[in-house]
Order: C-alpha cells, then structure tokens, then sequence
C-alpha cells in the first residue's frame, strides 16, 4: 500500500512537470494584446500599446486579482535590478507591471503600493480586459513573468529572481533582443 502511495505521488509529480513544460512550450510564440486602457495607479489611463515607441523589448509581470496582493506588492522591490536595467537601456526595454485588481477592492493595490513606496509604474486592469484578451497565455492564480520581443510575441517564460541560472537565461536572453533590435535570433553554435 506504502509502494502503490509513493509511486503515485511521484507520478503525480512527474505529470505535473511535464505538464508545466508543455504549457511553456505552448506559451513561447503567442502574441500578448497590449490593445486595452489600462488606468497608471497615478490616475491616467493609459494604452500601452503606444506608450513608448523606441521599446523594442518588454518585461510583462501580470497578477490576477487572486492571490496575495499584500505580499505581491511587498515582493515588487525584488524588481528593482531589473527596472533599473530598464532605464539603462534608454527606452529599449519597457517594464509592465500589470494588476487585474479585486472587484470589491480596486483602490487596494495603489495604496499597498503607496505604503510600501513603489516608484515605478504599475497599471491596473480594472476592467480585466487586458485579462480576457491574453487569458489563453497569463495565468489565473498565479503571477506570469514574461519577456516579449518587438511584436509582443512571448521569448521567454519565468522569473528571474529565483536563481541564479533563471537569471543568467534572463539576462542572456535580453542582450541578444536588445543587440537585434527587440528580435531573438538562436545562437548558431547550438
């Protein structure tokens, strides 16, 4: 019984792996839709999508409006490297913090973010449009941390704040968009 437990569990795990990898795989390619207003928590509303036209590579962070938004919110000063890589790149590198906020509390993520002195801009999907049209790739639930080229299409999938070979793929990843004019192009040597 002990064997018939533990062999399902690793199975269990096994799946879930792949089933990780498969939806990454499925990910990497589609097109994000920046088409949407979305409200700067300064008040203005905004549509990314013409907001910064030398931008030739972005950084989405997108959280739904599940989950911990006090701990998200806390946790957005783990970013501050990379946004400063963004403004080192003189505009190549445009940096989205996107919050579908809760429908009984939409002023909950400007003030944890006035609390916590977050200087750099976030959006707010109030209306959760920018949710519905990417849903097939952002996550319910989860944070989704994406790099995208100049067409918005997804190059990379993962946070690079969780270790040091995540950042490495990150920050290799960026440099060659970046040296190709927001386009990866694949190492030859591979």
């Amino acid at each position: 019984m002990i064997r018939c437990a533990f062999f399902g569990a690793l199975l269990m795990i096994i799946c879930s792996c792949n089933e990780n990898a498969i939806r990454v795989a499925n990910i990497v390619g589609q097109e994000i839709s920046f088409d949407v207003q979305l409200r700067n928590i300064n008040g203005d509303e905004v549509s990314p999508k013409n907001q910064n036209v030398k931008e030739c590579v972005k950084l989405l962070i997108y959280y739904d409006s599940l989950g911990c938004n006090t701990c998200r919110v806390q946790g957005l000063g783990d970013w501050a490297k990379v946004m400063q890589e963004s403004e080192e790149s003189n505009g190549a590198l445009g940096v989205y913090i996107i919050f579908t906020p809760r429908k009984n509390a939409p002023n909950e993520i400007p003030r944890l973010l006035r609390l916590e002195n977050f200087s750099y801009p976030v959006y707010m999907d109030d209306s959760g449009d920018f949710y519905k049209a990417n849903k097939k790739v952002v996550d319910e639930g989860y944070e989704t941390i994406l790099l995208l080229d100049r067409n918005n299409r997804v190059v990379l999938v993962g946070n690079p704040l969780i270790n040091d070979a995540m950042r490495a793929l990150f920050k290799a990843t960026l440099d060659n968009m970046l040296a190709h004019d927001g386009v990866y192009v694949p190492d030859e040597k591979n």
